[in-house]
């Protein structure tokens, strides 16, 4: 088992919480409690079943999405700084990597979870990038979705395991209003590449 110095690690490879100029702890919220949602709903557990015949020593992805971030006052737009981990226990990726879509609804759709990493999937006419900072978000969170307008933004979350399996929760966005003012949107989720020491339930 690796330590928690590991598992920190790993988390931080999407987290960005330093802001310049900005030394308070951002205001943490949940869903729909504050001026910007993920559309992800209140809590719940996502998992992609390991390939078929997998050597246990091989490793594996999954991408998973629809974090479609929009605002749900009119305090808007937000900037995107960050993205972390706030739950790292059980079985630690590989690799995660947080990316920043952007599609067309009349011709894409939100993305729930695929086995590959983003940067290899068929998802469309899409414009995909690394990284979550510096993403605005000024569209307004409706019921179709989460958010109104002709291009969408859309988070992904791309984790790769070994035989164990790997496991992320509660993902955490940091952003920043207009008026400086620093906040942090908690989704109560989990996320599972099914593996030895993912959860039986789940795979």
């Amino acid at each position: 088992m690796r330590n928690r110095a590991t598992a920190a690690a790993i988390a931080g490879v999407v987290a960005v919480l330093i802001v310049g100029g900005c030394s308070a702890e951002p205001v943490v919220h949940s869903e729909m409690d504050g001026p910007m949602s993920l559309s992800m709903g209140n809590s719940g557990s996502i998992s992609i079943r390991a390939p078929r015949n997998l050597p246990t020593t091989h490793e594996w992805s999954g991408t998973f999405g629809t974090f479609i971030p929009c605002m749900t006052t009119d305090d808007g737009p937000a900037r995107v700084t960050g993205l972390e981990f706030a739950d790292t226990t059980g079985p630690e990726p590989v690799s995660a990597v947080a990316y920043a879509r952007t599609f067309d609804p009349a011709t894409d759709t939100p993305i729930g979870s695929m086995r590959g990493k983003a940067t290899d999937l068929d998802i469309g006419s899409t414009q995909l990038r690394e990284g979550t900072e510096g993403l605005d978000v000024s569209a307004t969170c409706s019921d179709d979705l989460g958010f109104e307008g002709p291009l969408t933004d859309e988070i992904l979350i791309s984790l790769t395991a070994d035989e164990r399996g790997a496991h992320v929760g509660d993902v955490t966005v940091t952003y920043l209003l207009a008026d400086g003012s620093e906040h942090a949107v908690r989704t109560s989720w989990d996320f599972y590449l099914c593996g030895s020491e993912a959860p039986e339930e789940l795979c």
